[in-house]
């Protein structure tokens, strides 16, 4: 069924996109039952960014507007994807050096920009012609989970700097796409903006801010502790999905935002260790706490 909301609906989209794997039409069987709970009117068009197609986004029209949902990294024991396109995607993803774009304001991590400057032409010429469709629907609505979170922020960017519209942007489970002056620009042009991000799930903490180092540098052994420049920041109002399934929103700046920002640090000590529980509370699958909490009269059978 439809999911109720429209974050739900966005969930769902984002799902759709793992389906993405060649340019066309999407086959709506390949992403049952999440297809359908997404409101898609007709299967969403596929962008992906050759051969390869380590990135991907589908672009569809629903009742709330034209909707781009950008694909997350999948899980490197997918023996659906070949495995060289498996290593390439993971690589890109810790391509975390931050870089400066033309346009764009503050600096950027590298990987995510180089992969949504490989998608964007095509994305927002078939983001207009989807629009042109339909001249009486204005709404554009731009989502992802994971690393497609990340790159729907930067995909919001590009978007205000071509054209006068103000799209409604929600990223689940997101990866943080670039630094503080970044963070700070993109939540002043959208004030709405909504990130998801739930229980122990730990790649919205990263690349991680200063703050994050030290746990991380005790936890792997890495040399975290070396890189001065990891200055990276969440954007947009946070809705954290906590282990009773109930979404906090504290107001950014906060005691209340303080106090859980503390509270999340230290049952991520706690669980660091526990990889399957972080992999578990990363998905957004049937059963998952995203899907519990967002789409809380469900989509799945």
């Amino acid at each position: 069924m439809q999911a109720s909301t429209l974050d739900g609906r966005l969930l769902c989209a984002s799902e759709v996109a793992y389906s993405a794997t060649k340019p066309g039409a999407v086959n709506p069987a390949d992403s049952a039952p999440y297809y359908v709970g997404s409101g898609f009117i007709e299967p969403p068009t596929a962008i992906v960014d050759g051969p390869d197609s380590i990135d991907a986004c589908i672009v569809g029209q629903t009742a709330d507007g034209v909707v781009a949902a950008f694909r997350g990294t999948p899980p490197i024991d997918d023996r659906t994807k070949p495995l060289k396109q498996r290593i390439r995607d993971w690589c890109n993803d810790f391509r975390a050096d931050l870089s400066s774009s033309p346009g764009l304001p503050g600096r950027l991590h590298a990987g995510f920009l180089a992969a949504i400057n490989a998608l964007w032409p095509d994305a927002a010429k078939e983001i207009r012609r989807q629009l042109a469709l339909n001249t009486e629907q204005t709404t554009v609505l731009i989502t992802g989970h994971s690393k497609g979170g990340a790159m729907a922020s930067l995909a919001c960017l590009k978007w205000l700097q071509e054209t006068d519209g103000r799209p409604v942007v929600v990223t689940f489970a997101a990866p943080r796409a670039g630094n503080d002056d970044f963070a700070s620009a993109l939540n002043k042009a959208i004030p709405n903006f909504k990130r998801f991000e739930n229980r122990n799930d730990i790649v919205p903490h990263l690349p991680p801010h200063m703050t994050l180092i030290p746990l991380l540098t005790a936890a792997t052994e890495s040399r975290f502790d070396d890189r001065e420049d990891y200055n990276y920041q969440s954007v947009g109002q946070l809705f954290y999905i906590d282990e009773a399934g109930t979404i906090e929103s504290p107001v950014a700046g906060s005691v209340a935002d303080h106090v859980l920002r503390l509270k999340r640090l230290g049952r991520l000590a706690e669980a660091i260790f526990d990889f399957d529980e972080i992999v578990r509370d990363h998905s957004i699958d049937c059963g998952s706490g995203y899907q519990q909490a967002v789409c809380p009269t469900g989509v799945c059978p």
